[in-house]
């Protein structure tokens, strides 16, 4: 394999399975990375798309995320917006149009039309399944009205297409199949292996630690008033990923 292309919506730098997977592949071929604002710039290329999210102004987000509102609300087939270089208002294609791939890596379901389009010949398109995307954020109206039907609408379309899908657990494996017929494989995002001596918990003093993006889908608050229910030898820390508004 000569040439291999990472998708991946966000930096990274910060996104510990594209950052693997770039790194495993680099050991065999030569690596683009394409996304949004992408750093790593050590032996391949390095293509920002300007895809909708952090990187974009609030306001084209809100316009976004109203045309998208606006298609799904008529019934039309909004792929477009998903499409880097096909939003409105673009007035360039993808640069990656011009160049071949033997593999394509998508870190993210809304990538997949990209992926396809940019597909040459016996290119390989995998999947990075890291959520159920048709339910990831069910629990705002919002996400309901606008991404769940397009989410919806991409697993059908695209995943029987993908020469491989790959997913975090068992359990969204199991879900990818009984709603879409595609059985993932799993690969679990786990932490590099260290060789670790853990000391012993000390009985009087349990400390609890939670990390990650803060994201009020997850319902930390929950954890949090779940303190007022244990005693005084239990303490919680929050080591938090700042979380941004996303229109996607």
């Amino acid at each position: 394999m000569k040439n291999a292309l990472i998708l991946t919506r966000f930096d990274p730098k910060n996104d510990p399975r594209p950052r693997r997977m770039i790194r495993w592949l680099r050991g065999i071929s030569t690596v683009t990375v394409a996304g949004d604002t992408p750093v790593l710039s050590r032996k391949g290329d390095i293509i920002p798309l300007g895809i909708p999210g952090p990187s974009l102004p609030m306001k084209e987000n809100a316009r976004i995320l109203a045309t998208r509102l606006k298609y799904v609300l008529l019934g039309r087939d909004p792929l477009f917006l998903l499409v880097p270089g096909l939003l409105p208002g673009a007035d360039r294609s993808p640069p990656l149009e011009e160049k071949s791939f033997d593999l394509i890596v998508s870190h993210d379901l809304v990538l997949l039309p990209l992926a396809f389009r940019i597909k040459k010949g016996k290119s390989k398109v995998i999947l990075d399944a890291r959520e159920f995307y048709p339910k990831n954020f069910d629990d705002q109206l919002v996400w309901r009205l606008t991404s769940k039907p397009l989410n919806q609408y991409l697993c059908r379309k695209y995943l029987r297409l993908c020469d491989r899908v790959f997913t975090v657990s068992e359990g969204i494996a199991e879900e990818f199949h009984a709603q879409y017929g595609v059985l993932p494989e799993v690969i679990m995002s786990l932490p590099e292996y260290h060789a670790l001596q853990p000391s012993p918990v000390d009985r009087d003093h349990i400390r609890i630690i939670h990390h990650g993006w803060a994201s009020p889908s997850r319902r930390i608050d929950r954890m949090i008033q779940v303190m007022d229910y244990v005693d005084d030898r239990f303490t919680l820390d929050l080591m938090m990923i700042p979380g941004k508004g996303r229109a996607w």
